[in-house]
């Protein structure tokens, strides 16, 4: 697996997981600590994930940091996150 290619499944897990749980950009941004053109840049793969960021949306979401890069990732149901 290439670094751009677990980037972008980065993203898409992040984008998954924030439709699923209805969270706004606003609020994700909020809570990386970065502005909401930040998080469209990450969120689009024009600019990569931290370890920081990832961290953080983990935390928000109810998930283990780990599961935006491991091999498998499933979508947690709302309230069954952690």
């Amino acid at each position: 697996m290439s670094i751009t290619n677990i980037n972008q499944i980065v993203a898409a897990r992040i984008r998954a997981v924030m439709a699923a749980q209805k969270l706004t950009t606003t609020a994700v941004a909020e809570s990386l600590g970065i502005s909401r053109y930040a998080l469209s840049s990450r969120l689009s793969g024009r600019v990569d994930f931290s370890l920081t960021d990832i961290d953080r949306f983990a935390n928000l979401a109810g998930y283990d940091p780990s599961s935006f890069t491991s091999a498998q990732f499933c979508l947690l149901p709302i309230g069954k996150a952690a």
